[in-house]
């Protein structure tokens, strides 16, 4: 039994997820689709993932939006910037994820790759997005390996 648990942390260690309960693990479920949606274009997990209303704290200011408005957005960031997630630490802690993320897109302006990254915690209502804080940059470069 021992060799199993040991087993099974490594795997999870090494993927950089940790869950210990249920819900966690539903939670870390709805972050995989969650990048499924921004990095695949998987638009058709968009219900299942996000509630019907999200309410987003961002650099600019708090907006509640609905989750038909928040998919026009993404596929708007996917279609004119090319804009993509690489998540490399994400957590949970009963209704909260967080994960540690860079950006990359193309500069409208001059066509070059440009990147960002940052920090973002979720909370999350029956596996589903619910509410989000983050905090990240523009043209930061990647975190450092």
């Amino acid at each position: 039994m021992k060799t199993i648990i040991q087993s099974i942390c490594i795997i999870l260690f090494s993927a950089n997820v940790m869950a210990e309960t249920a819900e966690e693990t539903r939670n870390l479920e709805a972050m995989d689709r969650w990048a499924q949606i921004w990095n695949n274009g998987n638009y058709e997990l968009m219900p299942e993932t996000v509630t019907p209303t999200y309410i987003r704290h961002e650099p600019k200011g708090n907006r509640v939006i609905t989750r038909e408005k928040y998919l026009e957005e993404i596929k708007y960031n996917r279609e004119q910037i090319n804009l993509r997630f690489i998540n490399h630490k994400v957590s949970a802690d009963k209704d909260l994820v967080w994960l540690l993320w860079t950006a990359t897109s193309t500069n409208p302006e001059t066509g070059k790759d440009q990147f960002g990254r940052g920090v973002q915690v979720y909370r999350l209502e029956e596996g589903k997005l619910a509410e989000t804080w983050w905090m990240g940059t523009i043209d930061q470069g990647a975190w450092p390996q």
